[in-house]
Parts: C-alpha cells; sequence; structure tokens
C-alpha cells in the first residue's frame, strides 16, 4: 500500500503510518494514518481512505 505515490513534495503532504491491521483469511489489509485517515485494501484493491475523526 503506497500512502505517498508522488513521493516527497514537503512535510505537510507526507503520510506515516500510526497503525495496520492485517487479516490474511479474508486479504484484508487496514491502514490508519497521521492525518485521520483510513485506508482498506481487499485481495490487491485498494478502496482509498476514508476520514475518520479522532
Amino acid at each position: 500500500m503506497n500512502l505517498n505515490p508522488d513521493g516527497w513534495q514537503g512535510p505537510s503532504s507526507w503520510r506515516m503510518l500510526y497503525g495496520m491491521d492485517i487479516n490474511s483469511k479474508k486479504s484484508l489489509v487496514l491502514v490508519a494514518n497521521n492525518f485521520g485517515f483510513l485506508y482498506l485494501e481487499v485481495e490487491g484493491v485498494s478502496f482509498g481512505h476514508i476520514f475518520v475523526a479522532w
């Protein structure tokens, strides 16, 4: 899962991972970043990001 597809564009655009959970039985990956977004990927298909208010 590439959270920075355009590479380094300065510190305000860089995303860091704060949490990741993998379920291998369902081929599911959940990732949270420093901007409050939750990323979902199922069997290699990325569903983009969902904003989560902390």
